[in-house]
């Protein structure tokens, strides 16, 4: 029998738009492919290769990003001379990204932030992201409770890094 099954899969496309694109257009394509039914193993197959490959790679990126910052919170907690003051903190800066001006196919976004910092409330936590109106940036802090304290209390040392 050859009836054609239909699939689709997402691919992400890192290239430069085309002319007849809009230069403020990001997008994921979508390619749909045509497969015969009696090829569909082999397919099927070849396709589960390419993504235990992509596993793989991020599997070990994971590993390797996670063994260069593991034990960070416990490094900064034992220091001897400030032990009962340290202050352990993740970081990061999303600020001249341009993600409000993205248009993933659906228009702009209303308000972009990171979903981490929902996943792990209190993990001690500080996100920048740019305001949607470019003129400020917008601060998300996300601490356990006991820190938020010691977070206060060196805030304008922290903000002098800025």
């Amino acid at each position: 029998m050859h009836r054609k099954i239909k699939a689709v899969f997402p691919a992400i496309t890192a290239q430069k738009n085309t002319a007849n694109e809009t230069s403020s257009r990001t997008s994921n394509e979508v390619e749909v492919l045509e497969v015969l039914e009696n090829q569909l193993t082999e397919f099927v197959a070849q396709l589960r290769g390419e993504i235990n490959k992509v596993k793989g790679d991020k599997g070990c990126i994971e590993k390797i990003f996670i063994s260069s910052i593991s034990g960070y919170d416990d490094f900064i907690a034992n220091i001897s001379d400030v032990k009962d003051e340290a202050l352990a903190l993740w970081m990061t800066s999303w600020s001249n990204f341009g993600l409000y001006d993205a248009d993933f196919g659906w228009g702009k976004p209303i308000w972009v932030t990171s979903s981490d910092l929902f996943i792990e409330p209190g993990k001690n936590k500080v996100f920048l992201i740019d305001t949607k109106c470019g003129q400020g940036i917008e601060v998300w802090v996300n601490f356990e409770e006991d820190d938020m304290s010691k977070f206060e209390l060196h805030l304008s040392e922290i903000l002098e890094l800025f």
